[in-house]
């Protein structure tokens, strides 16, 4: 059969307007020295103003991925008012953005949560979102893509239909069975015959949309 194309994730085009977007993985050290150095942060305090500024967190507030932080002064411990490393999902109150991305980033990878929290380990962040929340992020993911497929794979019948009726020169009836090509695909959840998941997929032969997936 066809094999299905996937678009490539390996490398993100920079935007063309120079605007600072998405998440970046930085060293705190670097980010204070930039606040410092380059922007002369100074005290908020008008009788100090001095510029030994040193960047913190409040760790009682981390979410996973999300950390809270501000600066304090060392000469008088004035302090910033804090700010949120991510935003704030706007679908609920809890929950957070760089979470729900790293959630989902792990299904497209085929990884797990232990796989995430390894990495985070090893470049020294902190850990990905707990066991329950993790799992709510996956649910929240997972209904998110089906609804999308679902819908993706409704507008592909109706063009589908659509380049019939010019064909025929006629509209179809709502039940009127459309007879094409189509080929089907499949692949398991992991290498080998011992797996016991996987997924079919139906292609249109023609324009290569996908019209029906089974899991």
């Amino acid at each position: 059969g066809r094999k299905l194309q996937t678009s490539s994730v390996e490398e993100v085009p920079p935007p063309k307007n120079n605007q600072a977007e998405g998440y970046r993985l930085i060293d705190l050290s670097c980010l204070q020295s930039f606040i410092t150095d380059v922007l002369k942060f100074r005290c908020g305090r008008q009788a100090c103003r001095s510029t030994s500024m040193t960047l913190k967190e409040v760790t009682s507030r981390r979410r996973g991925l999300m950390s809270v932080l501000y600066m304090e002064c060392g000469k008088c411990a004035w302090k910033s008012t804090p700010f949120l490393t991510s935003k704030r999902r706007m679908t609920t109150g809890q929950s957070y953005d760089i979470n729900s991305r790293a959630a989902l980033a792990a299904v497209v990878m085929g990884q797990s949560r232990l796989a995430l929290c390894k990495f985070a380990a090893l470049m020294g962040m902190p850990p990905p979102s707990r066991a329950r929340s993790w799992t709510e992020h996956q649910k929240a993911t997972h209904k998110a893509v089906e609804e999308v497929a679902l819908e993706s794979r409704k507008n592909a019948v109706q063009a589908i239909r659509k380049q019939h009726e010019a064909k025929i020169g006629r509209p179809l009836a709502h039940d009127e069975i459309v007879d094409d090509t189509v080929s089907f695909d499949g692949t398991w959840a992991k290498r080998g015959h011992s797996s016991l998941f996987g997924v079919q997929v139906a292609i249109h032969l023609d324009t290569g949309k996908v019209l029906d997936t089974q899991a």
